[in-house]
């Protein structure tokens, strides 16, 4: 069972989510939505959940190899203490929603 995340990282993470999406937009990334990023408790790491409408593996792999250059714009944009290192994870939660929404389609029927 996870731990809910405190008020701290909640904020933390939104405002690494803004940053990240801005950034991610205007540089040479593959097209991606930030859904959620989750901070530890020690705010040192974060975990940065995406959806990439084309190759998923290829986004990631783009995402990890430009990870420093992500931290170092978090590093300017946010007032922390220490900047979080990123870990990119594809979000399923769409693929998700899409396979109960296609089930209760076949249900209606």
């Amino acid at each position: 069972m996870t731990k809910a995340l405190s008020q701290r990282q909640r904020k933390v993470g939104e405002t690494l989510r803004h940053i990240l999406a801005e950034v991610l937009l205007r540089g040479d990334y593959p097209p991606v939505t930030v859904t959620q990023v989750v901070p530890s408790p020690d705010l040192r790491h974060a975990r940065v959940y995406v959806f990439a409408p084309g190759d998923m593996g290829q986004a990631l792999d783009a995402l990890a190899a430009g990870a420093r250059a992500l931290q170092a714009a978090i590093n300017r944009g946010a007032r922390l203490k220490f900047t979080p290192r990123l870990t990119f994870v594809a979000d399923t939660s769409f693929g998700e929603a899409e396979r109960i929404e296609a089930i209760l389609r076949e249900i209606g029927e």
